[in-house]
Order: structure tokens, then C-alpha cells, then sequence
């Protein structure tokens, strides 16, 4: 009799050592699959940062393109009477030739890439700075791609930076996008 006291009380000692021990493992593999989960998203947020990087980059080639349409469109502006439309045919010719259709789509495709980015993975500061950046060239997109904008009006008040001023936004941006990345 003593002796079977003593296996079930091993018995019981072995149970309890295997319950703690699955607990343990499960403890374990929790606290793996949550660092894992974290690294993986720290790893996408990287990834969607860096092509954020890259959309702004692109663009960044445009700007002086940009630059140049609108002089011409306000030369050709200043030069006829208001509602003289005569010389979109012409600017459109020119536009094209500078800043091919499939250009244009890219462009277009880049800002709002930027904008959905700029809300899913960034805040704060940086958010509110790649929010204004990206409005700009949305309405400057809007500007040359038309020649004549709907929103003229508003587009005739808004203050484009100059090629300087603009590399230095943009560079302001990417350090800050930079800093984010390292993080």
C-alpha cells in the first residue's frame, strides 16, 4: 500500500509538472507569435514607408516640368482677353510633347499612392507635411495636365513654390520619412 501511495503521489507530481510545463510552451508560443506579428508588421510599415520614398522621389522630376508648363500658360494668359481659350489646342500640343499621356497617368498615380500611404503608415508632423506636399502637386497636376482648370480660380491663389523652395520641402520630407524607417 505505501508503495502505490508513493506512485500516485509521483503520479499526481508528474501531471502537475506536465501541466505547468504546456503552459509554459503555450506562454512561449504566444509571446513568439506576438513579436513575430509585431516584427512583421515594423516590416510592412518599412516596406510601405519606403515606397512612399520612392513616390515622392519620382515626382520630385517633375517639378520643373510643372514649373515650365505653367509659365507658359500664364504667358499665353496674360497675352489674350479673358475667355480667349484659343490657345489650349496649341499648349495641349506642347504638353504633350513634354509630358507624354503616359506621364501624366504616372503622376497621377503617384499622388494618390501618396495619399493613401500618408494616411495608413504615417502620423502627426509628417502626416500633415506629406498631406500639404501631396495637395500641391495635385493641384499643380491639375494646372498643367488641363491648362485651364475648373479651379482656376482657387489655383490662381495658391503660391507654388520655386524650384529651390520646393527641393528643400521635399528634402525636409524625406529626412523625416528617412527617420521614420530607422526607427
Amino acid at each position: 500500500m505505501c508503495i502505490e501511495l508513493i506512485l500516485e503521489i509521483l503520479t499526481a507530481i508528474g501531471t502537475v509538472g506536465a501541466a505547468i510545463g504546456t503552459v509554459w510552451a503555450v506562454t512561449v508560443a504566444l509571446g513568439a507569435n506576438r513579436i513575430a506579428n509585431k516584427n512583421s508588421w515594423q516590416q510592412i510599415r518599412v516596406t510601405k514607408l519606403e515606397e512612399l520614398y520612392e513616390a515622392i522621389q519620382s515626382l520630385r522630376n517633375y517639378y520643373p516640368i510643372f514649373e515650365m508648363l505653367r509659365y507658359y500658360i500664364n504667358v499665353q494668359k496674360k497675352e489674350r482677353s479673358p475667355g480667349d481659350w484659343s490657345w489650349l489646342p496649341e499648349y495641349y500640343t506642347k504638353r504633350d510633347s513634354i509630358l507624354p499621356e503616359a506621364d501624366r497617368k504616372l503622376i497621377i498615380s503617384y499622388i494618390a499612392r501618396i495619399e493613401v500611404l500618408t494616411n495608413c503608415y504615417t502620423a502627426g508632423d509628417l502626416q500633415m507635411g506629406l498631406l500639404v506636399f501631396r495637395e500641391l502637386l495635385a493641384w499643380f497636376s491639375d494646372l498643367v495636365f488641363d491648362g485651364n482648370s475648373m479651379n482656376d480660380i482657387l489655383i490662381n491663389k495658391m503660391r507654388f513654390p520655386k524650384q529651390q523652395e520646393f527641393e528643400t520641402q521635399v528634402a525636409n520630407l524625406l529626412k523625416e520619412i528617412l527617420a521614420e524607417i530607422k526607427q
